[in-house]
């Protein structure tokens, strides 16, 4: 990749990104013995995946790269910032502050957000940041925010493009999978139902069900609830649990007109009913009817 800033290059190291310069730059980053220190390189971007792409978005004499990877649920954020002018240290920490604010409000805008209790404590993305500029400033500038402005969209619309690389925002089947609802999940139950289901029909007209509004409003409400139950977080649902099936199955079902009798069927010869199995068994009954409707 090319940078706009004269005497910097980028070159390939293992699995990351080195960032050279001719001359030394002054450099912040939060990894160990990058505080402040004149350096003509550092390494970033590292990834688990060898084709994760980088964005490199440039203008106005910053330049900025960003690589976010998803592993393990758990979103792993590269920020490098490049920036050519010299700056003092407490503008630095203006622009450091400003670029942990945009990785957040951004991910949150994309819905890339953790769904279990503990991540929602303790954040659910792992940011490793470096800015790099031409040297230190000998005297403190004057303030002046619209440098942090700058940084601030140029960082936004490269964190947007290294989103989409990740298929952000999602679709509904990735929530579904992020709650561990899989096709293959629901595949597994439609043959314990009926063996003899052709399921190649019956994934297709899922896919093209999961397209509709209406049943992603009722999915999106039923995960939000199940969350809510397992982890305690409205205090009426702590003594007093609502009942799921006829809360989410239902809807989810009628969506597609008379099903009350599939549905039954279904619930009749799949016993043992979890929270998951709700929300499969509601798909399962729109799905199947709609087979039989378009048979």
């Amino acid at each position: 990749m090319k940078i706009d800033i004269e005497g910097i290059s980028t070159s390939k190291i293992d699995n990351g990104i080195k960032i050279q310069s001719d001359e030394d730059m002054y450099i912040l980053g939060n990894i160990h013995g990058y505080d402040f220190k004149n350096k003509k390189s550092f390494n970033n971007h590292y990834s688990n995946n060898p084709k994760l792409k980088r964005v490199v978005i440039q203008r106005h004499g910053i330049s900025v790269i960003s690589s976010i990877e998803k592993f393990k649920d758990k979103f792993f954020t590269n920020i490098s910032v490049l920036i050519d002018e010299k700056l003092d240290n407490i503008t630095m920490l203006f622009i450091y502050n400003t670029i942990h604010q945009t990785i957040s409000t951004t991910l949150w805008k994309n819905n890339a957000i953790a769904k279990d209790k503990l991540d929602n404590e303790l954040g659910n993305f792992y940011n490793v940041v470096y800015i790099a500029c031409k040297g230190k400033s000998e005297k403190y500038l004057p303030y002046d925010i619209s440098l942090f402005y700058e940084v601030k969209e140029i960082l936004d619309e490269a964190l947007n493009e290294s989103l989409k690389n990740l298929n952000y925002p999602i679709k509904i089947i990735q929530t579904l999978e992020d709650h561990h609802i899989t096709l293959a999940k629901i595949d597994k139950a439609v043959l314990k139902f009926d063996k003899n289901i052709d399921i190649q029909q019956f994934n297709n007209i899922l896919l093209e069900l999961l397209k509709n509004p209406d049943i992603i409003a009722y999915l999106n409400m039923s995960l939000h609830l199940k969350d809510d139950i397992k982890n305690n977080t409205i205090s009426e649902l702590q003594t007093q649990k609502p009942d799921y099936k006829k809360i989410i199955t239902k809807p989810i079902a009628n969506i597609t007109k008379d099903t009350t009798n599939t549905l039954n069927i279904i619930y009749q010869k799949l016993p043992h009913i979890t929270i998951d199995d709700n929300i499969i068994i509601g798909l399962i009954t729109a799905t199947i009817t709609n087979m039989t409707n378009n048979s």
